[in-house]
């Protein structure tokens, strides 16, 4: 569980951890307990205003990660010159 969390939010040399993926973590896990929060407390609770709120911090955080994919460090091995050339 712990290394498949870690590969979630680490780039794509499965090491470095990514900012984007934290704060989305972060954005859905507040925007969870302040929706249960309110229906708790308040009474009220709105499916609307929650799909909204998760669509758009999915979505913002979706568009993060695919502007710096091409910024992101490789996990490939480099290529190492042979003798040939």
């Amino acid at each position: 569980m712990k290394k498949a969390f870690i590969h979630m939010m680490t780039g794509i040399d499965n090491y470095t951890i990514d900012v984007v993926r934290v704060i989305m973590l972060l954005s859905s896990g507040v925007a969870s307990a302040l929706s249960i929060y309110m229906a708790i407390v308040h009474g009220q609770w709105s499916a609307e205003a929650y799909g909204i709120s998760i669509a758009t911090i999915l979505g913002g955080g979706g568009a993060g990660i695919a502007m710096k994919a091409k910024t992101e460090p490789s996990n490939t091995p480099e290529q190492k010159p042979n003798e040939y050339g």
